[in-house]
């Protein structure tokens, strides 16, 4: 939101006031991201480098590589988080939507801080969070009456089917669901290569082809590297067709680009 946008500024302003008061988010870091937006701070884009892909580094990288999500981001402070859709799990019209967490435990220094965010905050929907630092995975489910670590320490894995919670519903997703975690289960490793994960990714149950018999396909192949020079390798399809491109990033006001 910037000084181009006033109405989703106005709206994340009040969505900040309204959290603040509730003591559900940092009030004094949030409300300088707030009164810094009110300035019209300038925004500035810059494009990452663009390397060949590289060597994993890192045991933590397979802990983020294992998920397909919905929405993923790093933070240069260590933690990348991702989020898929639970739908098996209970909703609520109150609470936050899950999307709206994902800036939020990108400003936590540490996985356990993460998941006092996570915790803390009254959830709408149903989801999974897979929250991974160099050294450590965690795989927490929440929905609109509970929240449960599924997995957490030097391998954490998670698809799109509950492990930890009890469903309210059942889900046409969860059978492909369950022969996608299997497949990651014998093939991602605290020590996997990015060779590796790559080779897994294009084939099996977690690749659905361009030109596959049913109507599903992967949209997106994404691969962070928790390393020194953490790195995002990403492709627009699935791997037995599309290549990887990796992005270096770079440390710009405590966030990577």
């Amino acid at each position: 939101a910037h000084e181009g946008d006033p109405l989703r500024r106005s709206f994340l302003e009040t969505l900040i006031d309204s959290l603040c008061e509730k003591h559900w988010i940092d009030i004094e870091a949030w409300r300088a991201q707030r009164d810094s937006l009110a300035k019209r701070r300038r925004v500035e884009h810059t494009r990452p480098r663009i390397t060949k892909p590289g060597v994993v580094a890192s045991a933590a990288t397979a802990l983020v590589a294992i998920l397909v999500p919905t929405g993923v981001a790093l933070l240069s402070a260590g933690l990348a988080v991702g989020i898929t859709t639970l739908d098996e799990l209970a909703h609520s019209a109150h609470g936050v939507g899950s999307g709206f967490l994902v800036p939020m435990l990108l400003r936590c220094r540490s996985v356990n801080e993460a998941l006092a965010l996570l915790d803390r905050v009254p959830i709408a929907s149903g989801n999974s969070f897979l929250i991974a630092s160099r050294d450590r995975g965690t795989a927490v489910e929440v929905s609109s009456e509970a929240m449960a670590v599924a997995a957490d320490g030097a391998r954490a894995l998670h698809t799109n089917h509950a492990l930890a919670l009890e469903p309210v519903r059942s889900t046409p997703i969860l059978q492909n669901s369950r022969l996608r975690l299997e497949q990651l289960d014998s093939t991602v490793k605290p020590e996997s290569t990015l060779a590796e994960i790559a080779a897994m990714y294009a084939s099996g149950a977690v690749c659905k082809s361009r030109d596959g018999s049913d109507d599903l396909m992967s949209v997106g192949t994404m691969i962070f590297e928790m390393a020194d020079e953490q790195a995002c390798h990403y492709a627009p399809g699935p791997l037995d067709t599309d290549q990887l491109v990796t992005y270096r990033m770079q440390a710009r006001g405590g966030t990577a680009t």
